[in-house]
């Protein structure tokens, strides 16, 4: 069934307008994010063997990492991480919701997202240099400018 889906999918993607193929993506991932279990990773597979991923499926991923609480978080998180260090043109979303989750507020979310950062900043698991270097170099920016909004909002206290 997988297979098909691809087939399917590229066959979409080659032989009609790509606002045809989004609109038809968008209602079957959708579908599919919903019929699957909550751990099922056939749906980051999916995610990294599509020809084009429409736009809303950052807002199932957002949905999916919103809560500690979230069946689908785990999964959320790793496939965040999967598409930001296999799929360049997804790096700069999906690299940007894992360091919104590093600032959250609630520590079960924030940790595993911490860790995850971490562990692709260092390289591990990862055979692009330079997908490293680039997640590092943002992931550095971002905690600089989170320190800098921290000092500033002290500094408007006193």
């Amino acid at each position: 069934r997988y297979e098909l889906l691809l087939a399917w999918a590229y066959a979409e993607f080659r032989e009609h307008s790509l606002e045809r193929y989004d609109e038809l993506a968008d209602v079957l991932l959708a579908s599919l994010h919903e019929r699957l279990a909550p751990n099922d990773r056939l749906w980051t597979k999916l995610l990294l063997q599509m020809p084009r991923l429409p736009r809303t499926v950052l807002e199932l991923l957002r949905s999916d990492v919103a809560s500690a609480a979230s069946p689908r978080l785990t999964l959320g998180l790793t496939t965040l991480r999967d598409l930001a260090l296999q799929r360049d043109a997804w790096r700069p979303a999906c690299l940007e919701l894992l360091l919104e989750l590093c600032t959250a507020g609630s520590a079960p979310l924030r940790a595993p997202s911490i860790r995850l950062v971490v562990s692709m900043a260092a390289g591990e698991g990862v055979a692009q240099a330079a997908a490293v270097d680039q997640i590092a170099a943002r992931a550095h920016s971002h905690a600089a400018e989170e320190l800098e909004a921290a000092l500033a909002a002290e500094e408007e206290e006193e």
